[in-house]
């Protein structure tokens, strides 16, 4: 697993806590399934940029809080 996607998951982990925000929420919100945004908090998958830029409004963080 890359950094990058170590660093994303671990970034939107933390974001879905601060926002109190369920994975499920999450789901909903950006239309993806719930096993999808897990696999994206483990760092199995990473997402697409559109879906990365759906996924920060929906948190209403920036796209560099989550990759970095």
């Amino acid at each position: 697993m890359s950094n990058t996607m170590k660093n994303f998951g671990r970034n939107l982990y933390i974001a879905l806590f601060d926002k109190k925000m369920s994975r499920k929420e999450l789901a909903e919100k950006v239309g993806v399934s719930q096993q999808l945004i897990s696999c994206y908090v483990s760092g199995e998958r990473s997402p697409s940029t559109a879906t990365l830029i759906k996924i920060a409004n929906a948190l209403g963080v920036t796209v560099d809080s989550l990759i970095k």
